[in-house]
């Protein structure tokens, strides 16, 4: 399949470029050409790396490179020798190579295993209670026992930010709140409907109605803020009522609901701006007792992090934190930083919008005179619990787009035009500036026209109680369930004519084409239950209980037989087993 215009911009760019890509647009395809881009200009594999977020997408990635490559130049056979040795991994994996290449600088043994993301806490949390265990006593002055478990374990999380963190005092954080109370009263004092609702009440009056003391009181608390007095003029603007007023002294029916709905509008501002509580931040005495407790808390803080750092050296493990700590560290060394330089040239970074400050700097470092490509979206940034931050991906199209011209891939290759049309109704007004339309490509009309529909369960209350008839979670789940396998067994009753991918052309439904979403895994089995009940195939991703599995049944069955050599039963579930 040939480029897009869009896609064509990307991948043949001479310069560095970003890329901002909606889903099901073709980026991995775009990738995959811009890797092949930059063969044909003289790069080897070896000089490229491909890095993106996760072992799935990585393994992707390196399939789609090395089938691009071989179908358009298949009398390279030393490119594609040198594939097979290119750095197309994941984030982590980069960072262990240079922890593995410089081990003495990075500080980390050169035989270390990387723990993954299920052993890492369990390690963690049981050298952790040894650590505190251990803690010399006068760390615990004025912080309970519980607080510095529960404070250490959050900063242990992102170590080298604590760090970072810790060395500021009361006189830096200080002049940063007064900063964000500015910013914040800035914007509030801008907001469009602050500025309107002011108007209204400056343009009407109405002397001896109970409205007016509450229009007054508005405007005076606008005064305040003028004067310097925020905190008070949100106060008042917090107690402003509304349920009084006559027609009559106001002018009309119009007018006085103006007036109440401005009074209404500066209310549920100031009240919204108490809740975020930026305008109203002031020191106080937790400023006072957080900074004394400082120096307790940086001391116990490096203490633990040596513990567990001593203790990670001497069994030869790390985890994904530690490699990026570690690769930062050896990446500081003007020499390592040299090396890297000379040896990658260009670097494709996808899934950008997941990265995180310190793989920021990292990449800072790695790209400082390197070719980049970095593919992101902002919209679908989901790994903020692992310290992933949109704005670092924000920050770098700026940085390599001055001007604000980045690369944009709109055109959706998932569905078609009459779907992606209700798709950019329902999302515009939801995501606001995050917002990017998409186009399809796919234009041919469908008959029915796919429509987006939605159902829920109504429950008659007392209708429920007078019958006794339970009306919790559980059963609006249970009537959803048989919704659902209605709706399955009807598409594939009707024939519903789908596209398909391989052929490009329509063809009958099939059970695989229905794909059944839940927020939690909780349900799925319920609505599985509900679909098999109808002899409809299914495959079910997640959810349920992990003993009931095969897997655990049969492993159940085997510790029951080691256990007790006479039960048959267990071992004749063992003998039918795969083991």
């Amino acid at each position: 399949m040939g480029l897009t215009e869009q896609q064509e911009r990307a991948a043949y760019s001479p310069k560095s470029v970003a890329v901002t890509a909606g889903a099901g647009t073709g980026k991995t395809h775009m990738l995959s050409e811009r890797y092949r881009y930059f063969l044909q200009q003289g790069f080897s594999p070896l000089q490229i790396v491909a890095v993106t977020f996760t072992e799935k997408a990585a393994a992707e990635l390196r399939s789609r490179i090395r089938s691009t490559i071989a179908g358009s130049m298949s009398d390279r056979p030393d490119l594609l020798a040198e594939l097979e040795a290119a750095q197309i991994s994941t984030f982590h994996a980069l960072a262990a190579r240079i922890c593995r290449e410089h081990s003495t600088i990075a500080n980390v043994p050169p035989d270390f295993a990387v723990q993954d993301e299920l052993e890492s806490p369990i390690w963690q949390a049981d050298v952790f209670a040894d650590a505190l265990a251990q803690l010399p006593s006068h760390f615990y002055l004025g912080i309970p026992y519980s607080l510095m478990r529960e404070v250490l374990q959050a900063l242990l999380a992102d170590p080298l930010t604590a760090a970072q963190a810790l060395e500021k005092g009361r006189d830096d954080w200080l002049p940063w709140v007064e900063r964000i109370q500015l910013q914040a009263l800035e914007e509030f004092l801008s907001h469009p409907a602050w500025l309107s609702s002011k108007h209204t009440l400056q343009a009407y009056a109405a002397p001896g109605d109970k409205l007016e003391e509450h229009r007054v009181a508005a405007l005076e608390a606008i005064a305040l803020f003028g004067e310097g007095y925020a905190v008070q003029a949100l106060d008042i603007l917090n107690s402003l009522k509304i349920n009084v007023g006559s027609q009559k002294n106001w002018g009309g029916k119009e007018a006085l609901a103006e007036v109440k709905a401005a009074i209404a509008t500066l209310r549920d501002l100031a009240r919204e701006a108490i809740k975020t509580g930026l305008i109203t931040l002031e020191p106080n005495a937790y400023d006072d007792q957080t900074d004394a407790l400082l120096p307790n808390l940086r001391g116990a803080f490096a203490w633990v992090r040596d513990f567990l750092q001593k203790a990670k050296y001497q069994q030869r493990i790390l985890d994904f934190n530690d490699l990026e700590v570690h690769a930062l560290q050896a990446l500081a060394d003007p020499a390592v930083q040299h090396y890297y330089a000379q040896r990658w040239k260009v670097f494709l970074i996808d899934e950008f919008q997941d990265t995180n400050p310190i793989q920021g700097q990292l990449l800072e470092t790695l790209t400082a005179n390197a070719t980049l490509t970095i593919v992101g979206d902002a919209k679908q940034s989901i790994y903020s619990f692992r310290r992933a931050d949109v704005r670092v991906f924000q920050e770098w199209k700026d940085r390599i787009h001055p001007n604000n011209d980045p690369v944009e891939l709109s055109l959706s290759f998932r569905t078609h035009q009459a779907l992606i049309t209700q798709i950019n109704q329902v999302f515009a007004p939801v995501l606001a500036e995050l917002h990017q339309a998409l186009e399809a490509h796919r234009q041919e009309v469908l008959e029915p026209t796919p429509e987006i529909q939605l159902f829920t369960v109504t429950v008659d209350e007392e209708h429920q109680k007078d019958k006794g008839i339970d009306t919790n979670a559980d059963a609006c789940r249970r009537v959803e369930a048989q919704k659902i396998a209605d709706l399955v067994e009807d598409m594939l009753s009707a024939k519903l004519p789908v596209h398909d991918k391989p052929s490009g052309q329509l063809r009958d439904i099939q059970p695989k084409d229905i794909a059944i979403l839940s927020r939690t895994w909780g349900p799925l089995e319920l609505y599985g239950n509900a679909i098999a009940a109808r002899d409809i195939p299914i495959l079910q991703a997640g959810g349920g209980n992990l003993l009931d599995t095969r897997e655990a049944k049969d492993a159940g069955a085997l510790l029951r037989f080691l256990a007790d050599p006479t039960d048959s039963l267990a071992l004749a579930a063992v003998l039918r087993s795969p083991f």
